[in-house]
């Protein structure tokens, strides 16, 4: 068709008027050329349409495989088994309908399998056990076009029939026992935290009395990460690793040893590393060659240094909600001079130069309880680590403050009518210049409502002759001293009538 229209091209052109023709010739060509890649274009949507078809049959066919992995090893079979095909409860053959209305046929193979590389076989020697494993196969595809096919090989898993055990002898032989090394508390002298030193961490492994098989590794782990893992097979049953950390070695306990020891040196510096102050979880796992496992931890907390108090370090002192309680804050005390993170859990608070409690856990908040009203104290606080070492004193920048005033409330009837006394105790060695009273009713805000009472006073009437209404009146008393400053009372509630 290409040579025709060249053909009529060449004798068109030598032809008077052959520029219209041309563009007629040329419009034939733009034409068949469309019909040609509408043709291609139909070919390439039913291509599109096959593959999506086939996307939905690997998706039931995943699907479908996935419910065997998730059914009971023993059903795992055909309702209409024979020969070598594992008896169950999947349906040789079935169809499926999707939501938008396609059919799809399903066919299932279920095989035994035996296993060459167990050392038997179905022919010579006899195979005790022909049935290593079943090899399933799905096949879903839409009627008329190709079978999507997806297999997976089941095997029934059963667990270690034996286990071993690892057991700590030393710090303890519970589990999660905690020992301290360093500080006057914890037994090891300062002279002994070097590259020498060796903590013991006596422990003991070993497989069921029923097996032979023995132990096959051990491993060592300090926070998680392995310090060392040594693997066997070992030909007896028991066995340990001693960690120095330098030397690792492998040692054959069946002669009659109960235990063995793992040694460990935390101020040894060892590819760089360092352990500063801090807790340090140390776990043993043991396996034995059937795949059984045991782990234990315990806890090892590391006091090299004193805790000391940072640059910005504070703490506050105020008085709290009654007039015989401080409440003391403040910022927390480094227990290591490695490691920033690592901070105090443990403080003494001293008043005015003496011991009164000691307070555990991050919050760092205190109330000193039980002083007398309008008594003013000082405090200082030493951070102390697990080991017993102790910092410097710190005062902070509010190191004193002042209890409040001890403001008791009664109400009496005069002529019929309610009237309120507050009564208060005169300060020792305290000059004050007047008193004011805040006073509100029934939840609402206080407000100034007497001024200028004498500051040799010790008790206010409200309402001499009488006459508050029914209701709630909450009281408050302030004292404004001689030399500037002012101290207040807790806020006081009573009900008329």
């Amino acid at each position: 068709m290409e040579a025709a229209i060249g053909a009529l091209s060449t004798t068109l052109k030598n032809e008077r008027g052959s520029f219209y023709l041309e563009i007629m010739i040329g419009t034939l060509i733009f034409f068949f050329a469309m019909v040609a890649l509408l043709g291609l274009f139909a070919g390439g949507a039913q291509l599109m349409a096959s593959g999506r078809i086939d996307v939905v049959a690997l998706q039931i066919a995943n699907e479908l495989l996935e419910q065997v992995r998730l059914t009971k090893y023993e059903n795992i079979g055909l309702t209409d088994a024979t020969g070598n095909e594992p008896s169950g409860i999947f349906l040789r053959e079935e169809n499926t309908t999707t939501a938008d209305g396609a059919l799809y046929n399903i066919r299932r193979d279920i095989a035994k399998v035996d296993d060459p590389g167990d050392g038997t076989s179905t022919s010579t020697p006899a195979d005790a056990t022909p049935e290593d494993y079943k090899r399933v196969v799905i096949n879903v595809r839409r009627p008329g076009r190709a079978w999507v096919k997806l297999a997976s090989d089941v095997k029934l898993m059963t667990l270690a029939a034996t286990q071993p055990t690892v057991e700590f002898k030393e710090p303890s032989p519970d589990a999660g026992s905690t020992k301290v090394i360093g500080g006057p508390n914890s037994g090891y002298s300062d002279a002994s935290l070097t590259p020498l030193l060796q903590v013991p961490i006596t422990v003991d492994a070993w497989d069921a009395s029923s097996t032979s098989s023995g132990l096959t590794t051990i491993g060592f782990y300090i926070n998680g990460a392995i310090l060392d893992v040594v693997s066997g097979p070992l030909a007896g049953r028991r066995a340990s690793i001693i960690f120095n950390p330098t030397v690792t070695t492998w040692t054959d306990w069946s002669n009659g040893e109960t235990s063995q020891t793992v040694y460990w040196n935390p101020f040894y510096e060892l590819s760089g590393r360092v352990y500063p102050d801090r807790t340090y979880e140390i776990s043993v796992q043991v396996w034995n060659i059937a795949g059984g496992r045991d782990q234990r931890s315990i806890t090892y907390i590391l006091d090299k240094d004193a805790p000391y108090w940072p640059d910005g370090s504070w703490i506050t002192a105020e008085p709290w909600q009654d007039p015989s309680t401080i409440k003391l804050t403040w910022s927390p005390a480094l227990d290591s001079i490695d490691d920033t993170s690592v901070y105090s859990t443990t403080y003494k608070i001293y008043r005015d130069g003496s011991y009164q409690q000691t307070v555990q856990g991050t919050a760092r908040v205190a109330y000193d309880t039980g002083l007398g009203q309008w008594t003013t104290h000082s405090y200082k606080i030493v951070a102390v680590s697990p080991g017993g070492r102790t910092s410097p004193e710190f005062n902070g920048g509010s190191p004193t403050a002042t209890t409040w005033i001890n403001l008791s409330v009664t109400k009496a009837k005069v002529s019929g009518k309610w009237r309120t006394t507050l009564s208060w105790t005169k300060p020792q060695g305290v000059s004050v210049d007047k008193y004011q009273v805040f006073r509100g009713v029934n939840g609402g805000a206080l407000s100034l409502y007497a001024d200028n009472i004498s500051g040799g006073s010790a008790s206010y009437i409200d309402n001499p002759g009488g006459g508050l209404d029914d209701g709630t009146y909450t009281y408050r008393l302030i004292a404004v001293l001689s030399g500037g400053g002012t101290n207040r009372s807790q806020d006081v509630s009573i009900t008329i009538p």
